[in-house]
C-alpha cells in the first residue's frame, strides 16, 4: 500500500499536496497527523470523505510499502505511529519546497522545487497529466497554493505558482470559500487570546527594521496562532513578528516575516524552528517559559543578529581603483579592461570620489583625452558600512538615484555594491542566497575519499593558516552527488605560490613546480598525490589570442568565471571549517533539482565549448539545461560566428562525450542545439547517422568492460559524423582538431573501410570469413567498429562484429616457423603460405584443437602440389 503522509499540526498546503499526490498515486492513502491548523480541520471536517483522508493512527504500518511524504523532507515530522517511518525496507518518495535538508531519507523520487507551495508542484504534474480534479480537490489545493504564497504576494512566489492557481480556477476551485477559511472571523476564544497578546506585545528596534514581539501563559487547549500572528502583521506591519504562547506543559511558538530577506529560521534556530525564511514554527511539549524565550529573542535582535543579508554579504572586493593623476584616456581604458561602468578614485586607500565612462567618454570627444580626471571626479559620494543591512542598501540606491555604494570599514575602501549586486541578489531564488555554511562535506570526504587524500587537503588548510584554502570545481559537485573523484584543485584566497612554497618547507619529501605568471603552482605530495594550487583570480586578455593577464580577487569573484552553477562551489579546507561549503550562484539547488544553467548571458559567446560540455552532463549526470541557458546556446551557435571554429580544446571535449556509455543521444541533443557547426558549418546529423550512433552505442555494451574503456573509442563515432563531409571539409574540419598522426590514421582507415562497405556491399557479404580476414587485416579496431556500425544488414555486421572481437585475436595453437623448420622445410615463402593457409583454417573452424593444426600443417607440408592459398 502507498501512505501519503506530511508534517504534523498540518497547514493548507501540506492537505493541498497530499491532496495532489493522491490524484498522482492513484490507491494511495492520505493518512493526516493528529494535529492540524484551526482552519484546516474545519476544512477536513466537511470533505473529509470527498477527498479520501484518513487518521495516521488509523493505518495499518505493516501494510504500507512507499511512503510518498509531501510539504516535508523530514520523515520524523511526520510522526513515527507505531515506527512506520522507522522502517528500512520502506520505498521513500519526496515532494516538497522547503531548502533542502539532511534529513531527507534515501529517496526513489526526490523533487525539492523553489516555489512558493508545495501545492503547486503537485498541480504543475497534474496539469501536465490532464488530470481532472473535483471541486473540493481544486479547492483544498487552491487553498495550499494561496496559504504559502500570502494569495500570491509573498516575495518567495513564482510564476509556476501563478500558473497553479489558473489550473485549479479551471478545474472547479471555489474563490468564494478562500476568504471563509483563510481569513475566518475570530472565535470568543481566539478574540482573548488576541486581547492577551495585546496586552503583552512589545516592540523592539534592531538593525534590520522593527520587531513585535509577545510571550505569555494561556488556558489550554491553545487556538491556532498563526491566524492571529497574520493579522498583526497586517495591523501594524512590522518587519517581523514572533508569539510565544504556553498552554499547560505545551508551548508554541511562530514567527513572522514581511520579506524573506529577514531570515526567521536564523533567528528563532536555538528552539529548532521549521518553516521558511519568512514563516516558522516550533512546538515544544516540556513547556519552556515564553517570557524567557521572547527575551532571548529581544536580545539576540538588540546585540546584532544578521538576519538578512549585508553589504558584506554582496560587495565585491577588492576594489580597483583610479588614481588623480591618470589621464581619461587610461582611465577609459582601465574601465573597459575589467568591464566597469564606473570606478571610485583613491588616495591612500580611501575613496575621493566616483567617476563614470560617460563622463570619461564626452571628456575625451571634447579633446580631454589627455589631461589628468582630477577635474572629472564626483566629489559627493554616499558610503556605507559592511554591516549595511541589504534593504537599507536599496532605500540609499533609490533614494540618492546612484547605481553604486562604496563599502568602507572606519576610513578605508573594502568592497563595493553596485546596482547590479543589489538586483543579482534580490531576484534569486529562495535557496539561492549566497554561502551555505550549513552543509558541511567533512563526513562525505571521510566515507568516499581514501584517508591519505583526506589527509592531503586538510594539511594543506593547515599549512595556509590564516589564508582560506578551497577544494574547488568538479570534485566538490561530486561529493555533493556522493560520487567519488579525484580530480583535486584547491584554491587561495592570496598567494598559493607562497602556500605551495611553505608546503615544500615543512613537508618532507614535497615537490612543487611553480608557474609564476599565473600565480598557480603543481604540487606532488610524497606518496604521489597530485593536486593544483591556484590563487583565487580574474583574467583579462590584452587582445585577441593573448594570454590572460591575471589579477588576486576573491572567492565569489573567481567562482563566477566558472562555467555551470554545479561547478561553481567550494569547500573551506582550512582547520576549523573543513567541510564547509560556499554556494554564491545557486549551484546546490540546482544539484538538488539536476539542472545545469550558466552563470552569465553570454558564457557561451565566450567560450562556444562550453555547450559540448553542458550536453555532456545532461548524459553523464542526468541533468537537464535550463530553458534559459539552452536559449543562450541556441542564440551564440545561430549567430554563426562559431562555424568551422574547432580546435584543440573541443578535441578534449569531444573525447570525453564521446567515450560516454550512450553517444546517440548526446550526437542528438548537441545537434539538437546547433553545436556541430563548431566542427564544420556542413555538418548534419542525418537519420542515417543517428541510426549508425545507436547501432555503435549496441555493439559497445557488448564489449568487455577493458574493450569499453578503449582510449581511442571516441575516433568511431567521431569518424560516423564526419563521414558523410565532402573530403575537402572533412579534411578541414579533422585539421582543425589538431589530430595526433596515429588518430588521423585511425580515422582515415574507417573512411575507407565504410566507403568500401557502401560500395560493394553485396561482395563483402558473399566472402568468406578467411577472406574478410585477409581483407581486414592490420584493420584498427576503432576502424572496424566504425564499419560494423555503418552497415545496414545485420549479417553482415554480425560477421565484422565477430572478426573484430574474436576472429582477428586468434593464433596458431602449435605451429611456427621453428614448427616447420623442425619438420624439415627449408625457410622460405613457403612459410608465409602455410601459415596463412592454417590461420584462415583456424579462423573458419576447422582447426579447434593443436593436433589437428599439426595434421593439417603436415598435409600441407608433404602435398606440395596442393596450393594453400
Amino acid at each position: 500500500m502507498d501512505a501519503i503522509l506530511t508534517h504534523t499540526h498540518a497547514d493548507f498546503d501540506a492537505l493541498g499536496a497530499a491532496i495532489g499526490a493522491r490524484r498522482l498515486y492513484p490507491g494511495a492513502v492520505i493518512a493526516l497527523p493528529p494535529a492540524l491548523d484551526a482552519n484546516v480541520a474545519r476544512f477536513v471536517g466537511l470533505y473529509r470523505d470527498a477527498l479520501g483522508l484518513t487518521r495516521l493512527a488509523d493505518l495499518d504500518p505493516a501494510a504500507v510499502s512507499r511512503v510518498i511524504l509531501v510539504d516535508t523532507q523530514d520523515p520524523q515530522r511526520a510522526g513515527n505511529v507505531k515506527g512506520l517511518v522507522s522502517r528500512s525496507d520502506l520505498v521513500w518518495e519526496v515532494y516538497d519546497h522547503h531548502p533542502p535538508s539532511d534529513r531527507c531519507p534515501p529517496a526513489r523520487v526526490k523533487e525539492v522545487r523553489s516555489v512558493g507551495s508545495a501545492s503547486t508542484i503537485f498541480a504543475t504534474k497534474l496539469k501536465a497529466a490532464d488530470v481532472r480534479l473535483t471541486p473540493p480537490e481544486a479547492t483544498g489545493m487552491l487553498l495550499g497554493v494561496f496559504e504559502d504564497t500570502g494569495r500570491l504576494s509573498f516575495s518567495s512566489t513564482t510564476p509556476e505558482d501563478a500558473e497553479a492557481v489558473a489550473y485549479l480556477l479551471t478545474q472547479g476551485a471555489r474563490l468564494d470559500q478562500i476568504a471563509d477559511y483563510l481569513d475566518p472571523p475570530l472565535d470568543p476564544v481566539q478574540q482573548e487570546l488576541l486581547t492577551a497578546i495585546l496586552d503583552h506585545m512589545e516592540t523592539v528596534d534592531f538593525e534590520g527594521g522593527t520587531a513585535l514581539l509577545a510571550g505569555l501563559d494561556f488556558r489550554s487547549p491553545l487556538p491556532e496562532c498563526s491566524l492571529l500572528l497574520e493579522r498583526l502583521m497586517a495591523l501594524y506591519r512590522p518587519t517581523l513578528a514572533v508569539l510565544a504562547i504556553r498552554a499547560g506543559d505545551f508551548t508554541q511558538l511562530v514567527g513572522r516575516s514581511r520579506s524573506s530577506e529577514t531570515d526567521l529560521k536564523r533567528l528563532l534556530a536555538p528552539w529548532n524552528a521549521k518553516g521558511h525564511p519568512c514563516a516558522v514554527s516550533a512546538h515544544d511539549a516540556t513547556g519552556p517559559d515564553p517570557k524567557a524565550i521572547v527575551a532571548e529573542v529581544r536580545a539576540r535582535l538588540e546585540g546584532g543578529e544578521r538576519l538578512s543579508l549585508s553589504a558584506r554579504d554582496v560587495m565585491s572586493s577588492p576594489v580597483r581603483g583610479l588614481a588623480f593623476h591618470q589621464t581619461a584616456r587610461e582611465a577609459l581604458e582601465e574601465m573597459r579592461r575589467w568591464g566597469h561602468t564606473a570606478m571610485p578614485v583613491l588616495h591612500n586607500g580611501r575613496v575621493q570620489g566616483m567617476i563614470s565612462r560617460r563622463d570619461l567618454d564626452r571628456a575625451i570627444h571634447h579633446g580631454f583625452g589627455e589631461r589628468s580626471i582630477k577635474g572629472l571626479v564626483a566629489r559627493r559620494i554616499e558610503t556605507v558600512q559592511p554591516d549595511t543591512p541589504i534593504a537599507e542598501l536599496r532605500e540609499r540606491m533609490i533614494a540618492f538615484d546612484i547605481g553604486r555604494l562604496p563599502v568602507v570599514d572606519g576610513d578605508q575602501l573594502i568592497g563595493i555594491v553596485t546596482r547590479s549586486d543589489l538586483i543579482r541578489e534580490l531576484d534569486r531564488e529562495p535557496g539561492r542566497l549566497g554561502p551555505r555554511p550549513g552543509l558541511d562535506l567533512a563526513e562525505r570526504i571521510a566515507r568516499l575519499w581514501p584517508a591519505h587524500w583526506q589527509t592531503v587537503l586538510e594539511t594543506v588548510g593547515k599549512v595556509a593558516g590564516d589564508r582560506p584554502a578551497y577544494l574547488i570545481g568538479g570534485s566538490v559537485r561530486d561529493l555533493v552527488l556522493e560520487r567519488p573523484s579525484f580530480d583535486i584543485d584547491v584554491m587561495i584566497e592570496g598567494s598559493a605560490l607562497d602556500v605551495a612554497r611553505d608546503l615544500a618547507h615543512q613537508i618532507e619529501g614535497v615537490r612543487v613546480k611553480p608557474h609564476e605568471a599565473f600565480g598557480t603552482a603543481h604540487v606532488v605530495f610524497p606518496g604521489g598525490e597530485r593536486l593544483d594550487l591556484a590563487m583565487a583570480r580574474i583574467e583579462h586578455y590584452p587582445h585577441p589570442g593573448a594570454l590572460p593577464v591575471v589579477s588576486p580577487a576573491t572567492l565569489k569573484q573567481d567562482l563566477s568565471r566558472r562555467d555551470f552553477t554545479v561547478n561553481a562551489l567550494a569547500m573551506r579546507i582550512n582547520p576549523g571549517h573543513f567541510g564547509e561549503v560556499s554556494d554564491y550562484f545557486g549551484g546546490l539547488l540546482d544539484l538538488e533539482t539536476r539542472t545545469i544553467r550558466v552563470l552569465h548571458p553570454i558564457s557561451f559567446i565566450e567560450d562556444p565549448v562550453r555547450l559540448f560540455r553542458a550536453a555532456r552532463f545532461e548524459q553523464k549526470l542526468g541533468f537537464v539545461m535550463d530553458p534559459v541557458t539552452e536559449s543562450y546556446g541556441h542564440y551564440a551557435m545561430a549567430s554563426g560566428r562559431f562555424d568551422g571554429m574547432a580546435n584543440e580544446r573541443l578535441k578534449l571535449e569531444l573525447r570525453l562525450g564521446l567515450c560516454l556509455s550512450r553517444v546517440a543521444p548526446l550526437c542528438a541533443r548537441l545537434s539538437e542545439l546547433g553545436a556541430w557547426r563548431m566542427l564544420s558549418a556542413t555538418l548534419a546529423l542525418t537519420p542515417e547517422t543517428s541510426r549508425r550512433m545507436r547501432r555503435f552505442d549496441r555493439l559497445m555494451r557488448s564489449l568487455r568492460p577493458a574493450d569499453q574503456a578503449a582510449p581511442e573509442r571516441w575516433l568511431t563515432p567521431l569518424a560516423l559524423l564526419v563521414d558523410p563531409l565532402e573530403a575537402p571539409e572533412r579534411s578541414r574540419a579533422l585539421d582543425a582538431l589538431n589530430l595526433r598522426k596515429d588518430e588521423r590514421a585511425i580515422l582515415e582507415a574507417a573512411h575507407r573501410g565504410t566507403s568500401m562497405l557502401s560500395e560493394q556491399s553485396k561482395e563483402w557479404e558473399a566472402r568468406s570469413d578467411a577472406e574478410l580476414a585477409r581483407l581486414l587485416e592490420g584493420m584498427p579496431d576503432e576502424a572496424l567498429w566504425a564499419m560494423a556500425a555503418s552497415t545496414a544488414s545485420s549479417t553482415l555486421r554480425r560477421r565484422l562484429w565477430r572478426y573484430a572481437t574474436v576472429l582477428r585475436h586468434l593464433r596458431l595453437q602449435r605451429v611456427d616457423g621453428d614448427w616447420l623448420k623442425a619438420r624439415g622445410l627449408p625457410p622460405g615463402p613457403r612459410y608465409k603460405e602455410i601459415l596463412g593457409a592454417l590461420l584462415d583454417a583456424r579462423r573458419s573452424g576447422e582447426l579447434e584443437t593443436p593436433e589437428a593444426e599439426e595434421a593439417f600443417a603436415h598435409r600441407l607440408i608433404t602435398d606440395r602440389s596442393q596450393p594453400v592459398l
